[in-house]
Formats: C-alpha cells, sequence, structure tokens
C-alpha cells in the first residue's frame, strides 16, 4: 500500500532535483508555498512518466538463507531477486 503522504513530498523533491541538474535552479522544497508544492508534486510526477527523471529502483537481492541445521541460523547463498 502506498502512503499518499510521502507521495507529494516525493514528487516535489523528483521536479526540485530535475530543475536542478537539468536548468541549473536551486529551488528550496522546505520554503515552498503548499500552492508550490502541490504544483511541484505534479510535475515530478509528470517529469518522471515522462522519462526526464531517472528510475532509481532497484531489484532487491536475497543474499542469505535461515538454515536451523547451522548454529548461526544464516547461511550465504548466491544472491537472487527476491520474489515477493
Amino acid at each position: 500500500m502506498i502512503r499518499l503522504g510521502a507521495v507529494y513530498p516525493n514528487a516535489a523533491l523528483i521536479a526540485n532535483a530535475t530543475l536542478r541538474h537539468k536548468f541549473g535552479l536551486n529551488p528550496s522544497y522546505e520554503r515552498d508555498s503548499d500552492a508550490k508544492r502541490r504544483v511541484k508534486s505534479f510535475a515530478g510526477r509528470a517529469l518522471r512518466k515522462a522519462g526526464f527523471a531517472p528510475d532509481v529502483s532497484t531489484t532487491d537481492m536475497v543474499t542469505f538463507r535461515i538454515d536451523e541445521n547451522v548454529e548461526s541460523f544464516i547461511v550465504d547463498v548466491e544472491p537472487f531477486p527476491r520474489n515477493f
């Protein structure tokens, strides 16, 4: 489940990062008014969906498994993608 309370600030921060990186501006989320934050949130979502902001998601890799027959209960394995 996605917390909507975190979606708007994250999208606004994406907009700020894009403005900083692409246009050399220095925007601030903390000093923005509520209306400006809302506009930046919608702009950030649009920028991300349009491909202007890089996709930073990574695959969650499993690097160990639990084995009750081992003293420490943890066994290292070859990394593989988490399947849930």
